[in-house]
């Protein structure tokens, strides 16, 4: 099989993951069949289950039964009659195309009226409010690691993009961006916040904000301008060397900061947790190392 000889390393390739056929309204009209093509699937060592549109309520929750019971992830699409809460409960391995979170955000239950493709109808109707307290719920691994170690492996490097549930990096940004929507901060205007943050009272130069920076921004000092504009950073030549401009956080920039400290300190934790303590102090000791590297190879000249 092509993904044993990839994992035994006897070809050179990608991880390979595969689903089974489709769980939808035609190939699983009733708990009965589901149940069945998950234990067929199950057998047949697919890596997990793929569902699309179409599912009944009670369909659904036999599948995700019998796949909690037999140890195969599920993931896909949100049927309309199970909804966005159901499927967050269920714990979906991953959700396509973020189906469900429209229609959650805009109040919308089936029979309510068209909701168009992904909940394209339902747009003008979403309460962002709501997007925190979601981005919340998404279901990460928790085993009461201590908190300090994970903010220490954290905080060196800043490091937002660890995979949530270990296999997919993207979901990480995915649930920050959501957590600053509320804010109106991109991932990377947080990134310079929480540098300047770091660097106190006396501010930093903007090359130097560029070279700490995680993801590095082209025009750096347009980023720059578009967030002292909304009054979160300021700016001012040097008392040493008046051909230096340094950057400050403003009181509102500190703020925002302030707000999202505990929602992204809880990411984290939720992130890092599976890990034992002696490999949290590993992690925060390598990041550690990164992050020194990255401020001395790159020159804020």
């Amino acid at each position: 099989m092509l993904r044993e000889r990839l994992r035994r390393h006897e070809i050179l390739g990608p991880t390979l993951y595969t689903s089974g056929p489709s769980f939808n309204g035609t190939s699983a009209p009733d708990p009965q069949t589901a149940r069945r093509m998950v234990l067929e699937q199950k057998a047949a060592g697919y890596d997990f289950l793929k569902i699309h549109p179409g599912l009944s309520r009670e369909t659904f929750d036999m599948l995700a039964r019998t796949a909690d019971s037999v140890g195969i992830r599920f993931a896909g699409h949100v049927p309309a009659a199970v909804g966005l809460d159901r499927a967050l409960a269920a714990r979906y391995a991953s959700i396509d195309h973020l189906d469900g979170y429209v229609e959650r955000l805009a109040g919308w239950t089936p029979g309510a009226g068209p909701e168009g493709f992904f909940g394209l109808l339902l747009a003008d109707r979403v309460d962002t409010a709501l997007i925190a307290e979601l981005a919340r719920r998404i279901p990460l691994r928790r085993f009461g690691r201590p908190d300090e170690l994970v903010g220490a492996a954290v905080d060196a490097f800043g490091a937002v993009d660890i995979a949530v549930n270990n296999d997919d990096p993207s979901q990480a940004i995915f649930i920050l961006i959501l957590l600053l929507k509320p804010t109106g901060l991109s991932a990377t205007q947080y990134n310079v916040l929480r540098i300047l943050r770091g660097a106190g009272p006396e501010g930093l130069a903007c090359r130097e904000v560029g070279c700490r920076m995680i993801s590095r921004d082209p025009d750096i000092t347009r980023l720059m301008d578009r967030m002292e504009s909304r009054g979160l950073i300021a700016r001012a030549r040097g008392e040493e060397d008046r051909r230096v401009v340094k950057s400050r956080l403003t009181a509102e920039g500190l703020r925002i900061l302030v707000e999202l400290d505990a929602p992204v300190q809880e990411l984290h934790r939720r992130q890092l947790d599976h890990l034992p303590a002696k490999e949290l102090r590993q992690l925060s000791r390598l990041l550690e190392r990164a992050r020194t590297h990255v401020e001395t190879t790159c020159s804020p000249e």
